[in-house]
């Protein structure tokens, strides 16, 4: 359940930004905020979202905002859609508007890496050469994954045959010679020309996967020290700089227990989970994306091996909740951090039948918020703590993070 447009949190944000001189607040652009001084951004979100908070006449009060520790040229994952008209090649970033007055072949970001700038000129300058004018019609994008240091580059594809493969084979090699910092690169076949351009919504069967040249894997280290690996094709964090205060702020609100189990659901390649298993007696993690799993699963047979720790495959709906979870442990803490839409029907219904003695909400999509508080409500679960993170600085979206607790 979505807020009504009128109580909606980019409503709320145009009213305090039409208040600033000087500046004006494109709502369709990808990156509004980017050239606003970072402090006055993490201001206006503040005030916006206790006004989000009063017009929906929601339980509780937020804290006031965790903001970014990077707040410009952060992203590390980031894409371009390759457009091929009138034998000019363009790479275009498909979240930007004509407001954000990108033009020419390629579209900036002051929101990723330098790096990225430095892989999107050289691939759109290989493909930009006649005998790849084959190549970039059936080049749906050009994705990065990583950030200033090391990336790797996948490249997504309408079609391959031979010659397909021997342009791609030049691509890799000029990359791998003149950008050292590209670790690794992969092709990525999706004949359908989805714009899901990696996620898991796009058709398994139309699509092949093949490495170039590199590591198998990305990979990002936590807190503690420990190495996590994730495929490149796998949902990942996109603001590595702010994992630690994300993770640690999680690990606040949940307050793990010894003796308590941890369900991580939406756990991708065990980001939260592993982090927090340490902390508690065992764990179970649930994740739709296949090779994230696989490689939650390896990560913890390395680092855990002695812990009982479950990983299971499949979409999050009341059904895997009754039948795939076992009974509810006598102490359950529940971590969730669902995509953008928010969770399906009655997942929540379905959760706190378990009776979990706390939960973490992990929300991306603001306007999802009433929607999920007022389903948590009718289980007798309430907010307690409601934390958000600058994860998207820049941008008019936040992280909000809500421990709930029941009601005696």
């Amino acid at each position: 359940m979505i807020a009504p447009a009128s109580h909606s949190f980019l409503s709320c944000i145009q009213d305090f930004c039409d208040e600033l001189p000087d500046f004006l607040f494109h709502s369709a652009s990808a990156e509004p905020f980017a050239p606003l001084e970072y402090e006055t951004e993490c201001r206006i979100k503040n005030l916006a979202l206790k006004r989000f908070w009063k017009l929906n006449g929601l339980p509780g009060a937020p804290q006031p905002l965790i903001p970014a520790v990077l707040p410009r040229h952060y992203r590390t994952n980031s894409k371009r859609r390759c457009v091929f008209s009138h034998g000019k090649v363009q790479l275009l970033h498909p979240g930007h508007s004509q407001q954000d007055g990108l033009r020419g072949n390629l579209q900036y970001s002051m929101l990723e890496p330098e790096l990225h700038h430095r892989i999107y000129e050289l691939v759109l300058e290989i493909i930009s050469r006649p005998p790849f004018q084959f190549f970039a019609r059936n080049l749906n994008y050009c994705i990065v994954r990583g950030g200033d240091r090391k990336a790797a580059v996948i490249l997504n594809l309408a079609k391959i045959d031979a010659a397909i493969v021997r342009k791609l084979k030049i691509i890799a090699s000029e990359l791998q010679r003149e950008i050292p910092e590209v670790v690794s690169c992969f092709l990525y076949l999706d004949e359908s020309r989805s714009p899901y351009y990696l996620e898991a919504k796009r058709s398994e069967k139309k699509v092949g996967y093949k490495k170039l040249f590199g590591s198998s894997f990305l990979d990002i280290t936590l807190p503690d020290g420990n190495r996590l690996l994730y495929p490149p094709t796998g949902f990942s964090q996109g603001n590595e700089a702010m994992i630690p205060t994300f993770l640690n702020t999680v690990e606040q609100l949940i307050r793990p227990e010894a003796d308590a189990r941890l369900l991580d659901l939406y756990c991708g390649y065990g980001l939260i989970g592993l982090f927090l298993v340490p902390k508690v007696d065992s764990m179970i993690g649930v994740e739709i994306d296949g090779p994230s799993v696989k490689a939650a699963a390896a990560s913890a047979e390395h680092l855990y091996r002695k812990k009982e720790i479950r990983f299971i495959r499949g979409e999050i709906g009341p059904a895997l909740i009754r039948t795939r979870l076992p009974a509810p442990a006598e102490k359950e803490l529940l971590v969730l951090d669902p995509p953008r839409s928010g969770t399906a029907d009655d997942v929540i219904k379905e959760l706190a039948r378990r009776s979990p003695l706390r939960v973490v909400h992990v929300i991306c999509g603001t306007d999802v918020i009433p929607g999920s508080l007022q389903q948590w409500k009718s289980q007798d679960y309430l907010p307690s703590v409601i934390q958000p993170l600058d994860l998207f600085p820049g941008t008019p979206n936040l992280e909000t993070m809500i421990l709930l607790e029941k009601q005696s």
